[in-house]
């Protein structure tokens, strides 16, 4: 009865500390974007027609982006499997579908490439985490639907178009060809893992557990490299290539250590 009431004791703090420090992100990233959100929502009304639907179209941008940040960081630090990890996470997909819908009329409007390309990215890893959660029983010979292989096709399509785009640009601005070759290379990654996974039934029990956290953690690493990039203003000395690849870099070490580590507790690995 006392060991019960330890393990409830941690499991509480746990939830309160990553409560705190979700209100603390929100309240440090809604700081930083409110001046945009500011201006952007004081021009609908003053502003007609197309440009001021793509007005309202970015602050909405915005906004999922801060619950993005917000949402994604408290899934990753409530305890797995909880109801507050469930409700962050359920946020944080919606949020981050609305962010790839509305970044395509942004490249339209703004001939802008990456506004499409980074919003694809971060939602094809969320989408394949969170359909993960459905197919917990392919070691038992379930099969993955018809609309799994479409956003599979459709993600490698995408993928393939943007190799074409960072070749052509890489005589003209280097920087951003090896930008997008580096993102499309990551998506084609991400296709090729999930695809061998339904070809190839898993063994192990629990690998859905390690994909939802591999898949996860690459979309909100895709969303914080976006932030970034989008107030890239505020970090003039930063290469931006660096600029780029340094949440990757960083994330990818912790997602290696963290999938690990889960390894060893569901004894996949010895030692």
């Amino acid at each position: 009865m006392e060991t019960s009431n330890k393990t409830y004791l941690k499991i509480n703090t746990k939830e309160t500390a990553g409560l705190l420090f979700t209100c603390i992100i929100f309240v440090l990233v809604s700081v930083l974007l409110s001046g945009a959100v500011a201006k952007y929502s004081s021009q609908i009304f003053s502003e007609a027609g197309l440009k001021s639907l793509m007005v309202f179209i970015r602050v909405v941008h915005i906004l999922s982006g801060i619950g993005c940040l917000t949402f994604g960081m408290g899934a990753m630090l409530s305890a797995k499997g909880g109801k507050r990890h469930r409700l962050f996470g359920k946020i944080y997909f919606w949020c981050m579908l609305i962010i790839f819908v509305t970044s395509i009329p942004m490249t339209i409007y703004t001939k802008n490439i990456f506004f499409f390309f980074i919003g694809f990215l971060s939602f094809y890893p969320a989408m394949a985490g969170y359909r993960v959660l459905f197919q917990k029983k392919l070691t038992q010979g379930q099969k993955p639907t018809w609309y799994d292989y479409l956003i599979m096709a459709s993600t490698f399509i995408t993928m393939l178009v943007g190799y074409y785009i960072a070749i052509r640009n890489l005589k003209e601005n280097t920087d951003i060809g090896i930008i997008l070759l580096v993102l499309c290379s990551t998506g084609i990654l991400s296709v090729v893992r999930n695809f061998i996974r339904y070809r190839k039934p898993p063994v192990h029990k629990s690998f859905w557990l390690l994909v939802h956290i591999g898949e996860m953690s690459a979309s909100y690493i895709a969303a914080c490299t976006a932030f970034l990039v989008n107030n890239s203003r505020y970090f003039p000395s930063i290469n931006q290539i660096l600029l780029w690849t340094s949440p990757a870099i960083i994330g990818g070490i912790l997602i290696a250590i963290t999938l690990r580590k889960q390894r060893k507790k569901l004894g996949m690995v010895k030692g």
